[in-house]
């Protein structure tokens, strides 16, 4: 089944009020599907890695904040995020590491 940008921007503002809301399973189970269907806008994965720091899937939210920047590098928006995501994970200096691999150094 193939989304219009429109449909997966409603999905991802619906995913984002049910995380709000503490149905933190709805909001999961809405990510999945988008994720499943190969759909990794850069809205979507840093809403999804946001989301899964948020709920301590420190691991899967690392993963996803690294791929949006390969995939996305000029955002800049994600080196501010994950500048602040990476700040859990003491003794390693994520951002230097995240702003090497937007240039393919790492």
């Amino acid at each position: 089944m193939k989304f219009k940008e429109s449909e997966i921007i409603k999905y991802i503002q619906i995913a984002n009020e049910k995380h709000k809301q503490g149905n933190l399973n709805q909001a999961n189970e809405i990510y999945k599907k988008l994720i499943d269907q190969k759909i990794y806008t850069y809205e979507l994965l840093i809403s999804y890695g946001i989301f899964n720091r948020d709920i301590n899937n420190l691991e899967i939210a690392k993963n996803l904040f690294i791929f949006s920047t390969r995939k996305y590098p000029f955002h800049l928006q994600d080196q501010f995020l994950e500048s602040k995501f990476f700040k859990f994970f003491k003794g390693y200096n994520w951002t230097i590491f995240i702003s090497f691999g937007n240039y393919g150094w790492v």
